[in-house]
C-alpha cells in the first residue's frame, strides 16, 4: 500500500496556520486589564470623595463646642435658724446650654458661693445628660452660713457699706460621644458677681 504523497508547499501552510493560531491564542485580553483599571479609579475617587466628606462634617457640624452655663437669677429666699445661728438661703436659677449636634453627659458638679477666698456654702449638681441642642434649667439651693461670715475680719467693714460683694463659681466636666469610638472631654465654667443690699436682704446685682 502506497504512503501518501505530501507536497513541501502543504507542510509549509500548515506550520504558517499552526504558527499564526498560537500566536493569537497567547494575546493578552487587554479588555480585562481596561475594566480593571477602571473600576479601581472608580473605588478610588468614591474613597477621596467620602473622606473629604468626612473632614468636612468633622471640622464643621461636628466640631464640638464646650456647653455654656448661665445665671438666670438668684434670690435670697428667707433666713433659717438652726443651732449654729441665723443662715440665709439663695436660690440660683441656673441653665445648662447643649450647643452640640449629639448629647453632652456630665458627672456631678459643684456650685460655690465665696466671701473673699472662703466658700460660705455650696450646692451641687447631680449627674445628668443634655440631648443635642437642648438647654436645661435646674434651680439650686444654696445655705450661706452667717457663722463663717462673721469670722471674716472683712465682714466687719463691708457691711457698713450696706452692700455685700459675693462670688459665684460653677464647674461642669462630662463627655460628648461623636461616635462609638470617638468621644471628647469637655469643660464648663462659670464665675459671677453678686450684691446683696445689706438691709433689704435681697440680690441688687449680679454680673457673670
Amino acid at each position: 500500500m502506497e504512503s501518501p504523497i505530501i507536497k513541501h508547499d502543504q507542510i509549509n501552510d500548515t506550520n504558517i496556520n499552526i504558527s499564526s493560531d498560537h500566536q493569537f491564542n497567547c494575546h493578552p485580553n487587554t479588555g480585562n486589564k481596561h475594566y480593571l483599571l477602571k473600576c479601581c479609579g472608580c473605588i478610588a475617587a468614591l474613597t477621596s470623595i467620602l473622606f473629604v466628606t468626612f473632614l468636612i462634617l468633622f471640622f464643621t457640624i461636628f466640631r464640638i463646642k464646650n456647653p455654656i452655663i448661665k445665671l438666670n437669677s438668684i434670690t435670697i429666699n428667707g433666713v433659717m435658724i438652726d443651732t449654729n445661728g441665723s443662715n440665709f438661703i439663695l436660690i440660683a436659677d441656673v441653665s445648662i446650654r447643649n450647643p452640640n449636634l449629639t448629647a453632652f453627659k456630665f458627672g456631678n458638679a459643684t456650685t460655690e458661693i465665696y466671701y473673699g477666698a472662703k466658700v460660705m456654702g455650696e450646692d451641687i449638681i447631680p449627674t445628668g445628660e443634655s440631648k443635642a441642642k437642648e438647654t436645661m434649667r435646674m434651680n439650686m439651693t444654696i445655705e450661706i452660713m452667717a457663722g463663717k461670715l462673721l469670722e471674716d475680719t472683712n465682714f466687719r467693714s463691708d457691711p457698713k457699706t450696706g452692700e455685700l460683694r459675693m462670688r459665684s463659681y460653677t464647674r461642669i466636666e462630662g463627655r460628648v460621644k461623636i461616635t462609638r469610638l470617638v468621644k471628647k472631654h469637655v469643660v464648663a465654667t462659670m464665675n459671677c458677681t453678686i450684691i446683696i443690699n445689706v438691709k433689704s436682704m435681697a440680690v441688687e446685682n449680679q454680673n457673670c
